[in-house]
């Protein structure tokens, strides 16, 4: 596995990633917009944004969204049709499947955010992505120059 940018926390595989491809660490959104042109993942608008498309599966998906269901979470949730319960099973299943997917991808990017006083980790095959998160969230470190 080739890595650019070095990891500032916990490494993938701590997570049971263990990356075939390159690990991009922390880009800064120039750079990852280059990616994301280099890869064809999208175009620059007139005015030089970057404009994907994301296909048939686009937007939020509010129902598709599952808790699982245990101690720690069962009293303290409005279950409904917006929180919808799961088991831990299932959840280790596909999480399982997520991780399967990542650790064979030809590249990962990588984000290390904040989401107000919480950290949080975003882990994509897509550039594109990884830009989109990083503008919701917070970045938890000064990028350097070089990306």
């Amino acid at each position: 596995m080739a890595e650019t940018s070095t990891p500032t926390s916990t490494p993938l595989s701590a997570h049971g990633i263990n990356a075939k491809g390159e690990v991009h660490w922390n880009l800064n959104t120039d750079v990852l917009i280059d990616i994301s042109l280099t890869r064809n993942e999208g175009v620059l608008s007139a005015h030089g944004a970057l404009v994907t498309e994301t296909g048939e599966r686009t937007g939020r998906s509010p129902n598709d969204k599952y808790i699982v269901d245990e101690e720690s979470t069962h009293n303290d949730v409005n279950w409904g049709d917006v929180n919808v319960s799961t088991d831990l099973a299932t959840f280790e299943r596909m999480r399982a499947q997520v991780v399967d997917f990542l650790s064979e991808q030809e590249a990962l990017f990588v984000q290390d955010l904040a989401c107000g006083c919480r950290a949080e980790r975003s882990t994509s095959d897509s550039s594109h992505h990884t830009q989109c998160m990083a503008q919701y969230l917070c970045s938890k470190h000064v990028h350097s120059s070089n990306g």
